[in-house]
């Protein structure tokens, strides 16, 4: 007995560096720039290898350095010139001010049991999440859609 509710969707893209000339506008015109990967079974990167394949490309076409654990990591390193691009979220390319492509959006969902659906805690956040104040900061973050927050997607029994 659960409830599938969205929470927001959010962009997955190409982060660059700054100074990169010219500014890939899509996939593959990274080929053979320095990029930095997320380990091998980390999500982000089996979607961003996904992204590749449809494109024609491999890991192989790309120059890779060393894994990162983490999409900050990501951008960090990208932002401190050791990588020409990686694979993370707007908003976090968006916070250190680096040029972003997009190349996919991702739905993020809840799966609440049905019981804690009408719980006063849950239905706070509910209603802090359908604020004004909520939307404002997803806009501030850059690359989060939060506009079909609190759309039901299942409704088990």
């Amino acid at each position: 007995p659960t409830v599938l509710v969205e929470w927001a969707r959010r962009q997955r893209g190409l982060v660059l560096r700054s100074d990169l000339s010219p500014l890939p506008g899509e996939l593959l015109e990274i080929r053979g720039l320095r990029f930095v990967p997320r380990q091998t079974k980390a999500g982000s990167q089996v979607f961003f290898e996904r992204l590749l394949g449809e494109a024609g490309l491999t890991m192989e076409d790309l120059d890779p350095c060393r894994e990162v654990l983490s999409e900050q990591d990501v951008v960090q390193t990208v932002a401190a010139g050791r990588a020409d691009a990686g694979f993370a979220l707007a908003s976090l390319a968006a916070g250190f001010k680096l040029p972003f492509v997009p190349l996919g959006e991702e739905r993020f969902d809840l799966l609440v049991d049905r019981r804690a659906w009408f719980e006063p805690p849950f239905r706070k956040l509910l209603a802090f999440c359908r604020s004004a104040a909520f939307g404002e900061k997803a806009a501030e973050l850059g690359g989060y859609d939060v506009s079909g927050f609190g759309t039901v997607h299942f409704n088990g029994a």
